[in-house]
């Protein structure tokens, strides 16, 4: 398997859903403030899949219950938490 890692931003800490494209099979591998990073296996066809992402704070609710824990960010006195939100689409 040959893989590429790529950069994608993150979603803004404001709870709402962020839609991005990548292709199937992307793993996402590190999150900061800004941006996050995902390895691409570029040994099969590269279908794009659209996927969906939220950055809420710690304490903050939010309204989808399916979702994965993609990272954590320390900011400063803050911390963020990305996650992907499966099924709403």
């Amino acid at each position: 398997m040959t893989c590429t890692i790529h950069k994608y931003s993150t979603p803004p800490p404001n709870g709402k859903v962020m839609s991005l494209d990548m292709p199937n099979g992307a793993n996402v591998v590190h999150v900061e403030m800004d941006y996050m990073w995902a390895i691409h296996d570029v040994t099969t066809p590269q279908c794009m899949t659209r996927r969906d992402f939220i950055t809420v704070g710690t304490g903050w609710s939010f309204e989808y219950s399916t979702h994965k824990h993609i990272g954590t960010v320390m900011d400063g006195s803050y911390v963020w938490h990305v996650l992907e939100v499966v099924g709403i689409g």
